[in-house]
């Protein structure tokens, strides 16, 4: 017995060491929303921190770094040391697709496992944009769900949505709280937290996100089910009389222009009455000199044209060019985008979506970086040095106009819209095995059936490479270990990597080259996520399944030994009994042997009270101060490393 419950428990231990632990901490957050999260890590420049999203066979890698920076970005994914050194991550714009459990990771022994559940409510979830004025009141709501009624409510801002900031929050009884310019009240009756911040500066300007803290387990979280995207500017009431002012002066200019030209055709045909007049009373000493008025009324003209261009360009500086470029991408999609522009270190560059009132903030750097990024949105310089925009993981809310800018003269304006396609869009993932081939396909809308197909790969998705693209004349493209084949008859075109190796992984995007006025573009259509294993990882899946069937086995022979051991044990008791009755003189102990075999009992931990690991108080007033920052400027990372033809 002794050594079959051995056997068990060096099984249940391989089994543990092979599938990790069996459970993980839940974490519950909502659609559109973002979450915050302390998996009680220690950050550790000097071992790989990693995240990776759990599968079936295998965990797909998300984000990956070994350098000795403090943080790291990938798309909506961001892993940090806050300034206690914990490892904390950020994920935003969250959608139902990211339920999964999630591997955080320090090094190869340190790890925490998070079950992640996206819920949608149509109380709240997305992002909202706003447009406040310098020196007035901006005031914003956050609806919330009806369980978080009772909770401490938090305001954050993303400073250059690189620094997190709490900003102001609520006791759990209190339901107002005023802070320096900032104010905050808690309608619980219709579950809406109000804020109001007076005296607006430049500095009030970014990505707000309001949320509550929660705890789970051994983890805590932030849980942020509205995001606000406030925009500072100047006063509205200079911009309008402005606005006004031009308007009348390019009115008044064309009235007077229209009578000015009436007087002339007027004067002109007057003069010519008179020529002829007297040229027919054959009187040549008669004939008018050059008419001084007319020249006047010209002189005028030239005046009054001159002043119509100086209205014309003031009213050029405070609206903005008329058009832009057409951009068209596909929901699920992705753009990359080269403009006309330069990327100047010595300058800032920025990206904003161009609303009625204004411009709004979505990226705006002053650094010495050659690249940044913010959530899906990317900017940073090529090879050839040209300011170029990657956006991802497009939706139909995306269709807008952006505005691209280098310093305060430069800018390009774009007009981006996000079609939908049954066809495409979306993430594929799929795996592949070190030395075997890997296979994948994307499917395109019929419109770009004869467009030369390009794929590229986002390693670490952070550095951009070209892989390989078809011609507008050949279907078929062969390069090293790349090969692409495209069907044109049934819209798609397919992948195949040989002999695959690590460095294989990553993200590829499928699409077509296209080129609208000033602004070249890559349309991608299609995601693909590939996961490279080792070919033994198939060894695990039997592993796995031959050991359920040990326990299993195990488990019926014990039960069985068990049974017949308390049936033997109660027969012999039986006939023990029946021979003391009949001879009082023999004392043979027949069942002696069976007697002394006792079942060991189950053994408890001595101490079953051990209380909980705190991983973070939540309470504000104990461990966080208001005014901490949370650093995460990120590392510099090289976007692109070949040259991309604008060709095909």
């Amino acid at each position: 017995m002794k050594i079959l419950q051995f056997k068990m428990k060096m099984i249940i231990s391989t089994l543990y060491l092979i599938s990790g632990p069996v459970c993980c901490s839940d974490v519950l957050v909502y659609s559109g929303g973002s979450v915050i999260l302390f998996p009680n890590l220690q950050w550790d420049v000097n071992h790989a921190r990693y995240i990776c999203k759990m599968e079936q066979n295998s965990c797909l890698e998300i984000i990956k770094d070994q350098s000795k920076s403090k943080s790291v970005t990938s798309g909506r994914f961001k892993i940090y040391s806050n300034t206690a050194g914990n490892f904390t991550v950020l994920i935003r714009e969250l959608n139902p697709q990211d339920s999964a459990v999630y591997r955080f990771r320090v090094g190869n022994e340190k790890h925490k496992d998070v079950e992640l559940t996206v819920q949608s409510d149509s109380c709240c979830g997305g992002i909202k944009r706003m447009k406040a004025y310098l020196g007035e009141t901006a005031t914003f709501k956050c609806s919330y769900p009806e369980e978080l009624k009772t909770n401490k409510k938090r305001l954050i801002n993303l400073n250059n949505q690189n620094t997190v900031k709490l900003i102001i929050y609520t006791g759990k009884e209190a339901q107002k709280e005023q802070k320096d310019r900032f104010s905050i009240f808690d309608d619980r009756r219709s579950k809406v937290f109000s804020v109001n911040i007076s005296d607006v500066r430049e500095d009030d300007g970014g990505v707000y996100l309001c949320g509550v803290w929660k705890k789970d387990t051994s983890v805590g979280y932030y849980s942020y089910f509205r995001e606000i995207q406030l925009q500072a500017t100047g006063s509205s009431v200079i911009i309008t009389v402005c606005v006004c002012v031009a308007l009348l002066l390019i009115g008044g200019s064309a009235l007077i222009v229209y009578k000015l030209r009436n007087h002339m055709i007027q004067d002109s045909a007057s003069t010519s009455q008179r020529t002829e007049k007297h040229k027919n009373e054959d009187a040549p000493h008669l004939q008018p000199a050059p008419d001084i008025r007319m020249k006047i009324l010209q002189f005028r003209m030239k005046i009054l044209q001159f002043r119509m261009k100086i209205f014309l360009s003031t009213l050029y500086l405070i609206s903005g060019p008329v058009c832009c470029s057409d951009v068209f991408g596909y929901s699920g999609g992705s753009v990359l985008l080269f403009s006309d522009l330069q990327w100047d270190v010595n300058k800032t560059r920025y990206i904003c979506r161009v609303e009625q009132s204004g411009c709004l903030d979505i990226m705006k750097d002053q650094t010495k970086v050659r690249s940044v990024t913010s959530g899906r949105f990317m900017m940073y310089s090529n090879v050839d040095g040209e300011f170029t925009v990657l956006i991802r993981e497009l939706n139909p809310q995306d269709s807008a106009v952006y505005r691209f800018g280098v310093g305060n003269e430069k800018h390009k304006d774009i007009k981006l819209t996000v079609q939908s396609d049954s066809c495409c869009g979306g993430i594929t993932k799929t795996n592949a095995y070190l030395g075997e081939t890997a296979t994948f396909e994307c499917n395109h809308p019929d419109e770009f059936k004869m467009n030369s197909k390009y794929l590229i790969n986002l390693n670490d998705q952070n550095t951009i490479r070209r892989i390989i693209c078809t011609g507008q004349a050949s279907q078929k493209k062969q390069k090293d270990r790349f090969s692409i084949s495209d069907d044109r008859s049934s819209n798609v075109f397919s992948v195949n990597i040989s002999d695959v190796t690590d460095d294989d992984v990553g993200v590829y995007l499928c699409g077509v080259w296209k080129n609208q006025k000033s602004v070249g573009y890559y349309s991608y259509f299609r995601e693909v996520q590939l996961k490279v294993s080792a070919p033994g990882s198939s060894i695990v899946t039997v592993c796995l399944c031959g050991s359920l069937l040990l326990i299993g086995g195990a488990a019926l022979i014990f039960y069985r030994r068990r049974n017949h051991m308390i049936q033997d044990s109660a027969s012999t008791g039986q006939r023990t009994d029946k021979n003391n009755e009949d001879d009082d003189y023999e004392n043979v102990s027949h069942g002696n042997r069976y007697n002394n075999i006792s079942m060991g009992p189950v053994h408890q931990s001595p101490n079953p009270n051990i209380a909980d690991l705190v991983y973070e108080n939540p309470d504000p007033n104990t461990h966080q101060s208001d005014s901490d920052y949370e650093n995460t400027n990120q590392s510099d990372f090289i976007y692109e490393n070949v040259t991309i033809k604008s060709s095909g």
